[in-house]
């Protein structure tokens, strides 16, 4: 903690202070802004000066322990926003939704909480958080301070579930996150996302010194697709361990597949085949991509018509039943879901699977191999 009330209940900012007047404030005493309970200032090598609660009460406004890199990178944040925006405060305390943000922002009569996240932290606690913020009309900005795990060439990186939970998305840049490397004072933001296993993605990065960093972020108009050889292995591999490492009749897809006369090995090849969405699903683009085709299209017979919303509706009740599974993605618009049913059909519509009748009506050609 950063922020604290002397005993004029005047807020006081340690970062704002030199290292002999925070010396010189250690006698004072401090007391919490949201649960009035006493401070102590600590300030020792590893981390800044900051202020802590002398007993541990449980306030509402404190998380989990603040690391040496949480409290560095919520200083450096909030000193670069206040250098381009005039309304910026430190640890501002919401007590409406009990939170209380790394950095809060008003531009433009529009509201932000920055969070500059270093610990793991689980779904619920994210998801409780964002729709907290969201609930207020606060645009929540999610940053990660652990360190992203970057395979090889491509480049390609590895992201923990926890981590996943940053990814949004914008029709310029596709699915993206950033990364505040405090060390060097750089964000380095990963965007046009492409899954190729439940951890591993491709990716674009762009980096910022923290001083160039604009607010709100503003990403590069994604380039480049993923060569599709990432995906053609990705494919076999799934494929090869799907059939090897199954769970027998425990495999849902599986039996799914056996149940309706289906083989892992004889789908047509508009099935398991990359999309911008896909990033959305848990499930391999092969188990949820099949799902479309054998609900909405494989049953009906040639030149029968079908609406997309009826898709739609089958698609959905595959997602409650769980036979598709979808990522954890608080962050992003669940709206998204009916544009990666879309996209997938335009690429059936390409391949003369299915014709267009009128606008979301389409019918069946019978071309299903």
């Amino acid at each position: 903690m950063l922020t604290a009330l002397n005993k004029q209940q005047q807020l006081i900012t340690l970062i704002r202070h030199s290292d002999e007047e925070v010396a010189g404030l250690k006698g004072s005493k401090f007391y919490c802004p949201v649960c009035q309970a006493p401070l102590i200032i600590k300030a020792g090598k590893i981390k800044i000066p900051h202020f802590s609660h002398v007993s541990n009460i449980g306030c509402k406004g404190s998380g989990e322990p603040e690391t040496a890199t949480h409290l560095r990178g919520k200083k450096l944040l909030f000193h670069h926003f206040s250098s381009l925006i005039s309304t910026v405060e430190l640890e501002h305390y919401l007590p409406s939704v009990q939170q209380r943000p790394d950095v809060y922002i008003l531009l433009k009569h529009k509201r932000y909480s920055v969070e500059f996240q270093c610990a793991a932290i689980s779904s619920d606690d994210f998801l409780a958080r964002t729709i907290g913020y969201q609930n207020e009309g606060i645009e929540p900005v999610w940053i990660l301070g652990s360190r992203i795990d970057q395979k090889g060439m491509g480049p390609r990186i590895s992201l923990t579930h926890s981590q996943q939970l940053f990814i949004r998305y914008s029709p310029h840049a596709g699915y993206w996150l950033s990364y505040f490397d405090t060390e060097n004072e750089m964000m380095h933001f990963y965007y046009n996302l492409h899954p190729h296993s439940a951890k591993l993605f491709s990716s674009e990065i762009f980096t910022l010194t923290l001083n160039s960093v604009p607010f709100p972020f503003k990403l590069p108009l994604k380039m480049n697709n993923p060569p599709k050889k990432y995906f053609k292995a990705a494919n076999d591999s799934w494929i090869k361990n799907k059939l090897m490492y199954n769970n027998g009749v425990n495999d849902r897809f599986l039996k799914a597949l056996y149940l309706n006369g289906d083989h892992l090995l004889s789908l047509p090849d508009y099935i398991g085949i990359p999309t911008e969405h896909m990033l959305l699903f848990k499930s391999h683009p092969i188990e949820w991509q099949y799902f479309i085709w054998y609900d909405g299209l494989k049953k009906k017979p040639a030149g029968s018509s079908v609406c997309f919303w009826d898709i739609y509706d089958s698609f959905q009740k595959r997602i409650s039943t769980g036979f598709i599974q979808c990522r954890i993605l608080p962050l992003v618009k669940k709206d998204l879901l009916v544009e990666a049913l879309k996209e997938y059909l335009m690429i059936l519509l390409k391949r003369d699977i299915i014709k267009e009748v009128k606008s979301e009506v389409y019918y069946v050609t019978g071309k299903h191999t």
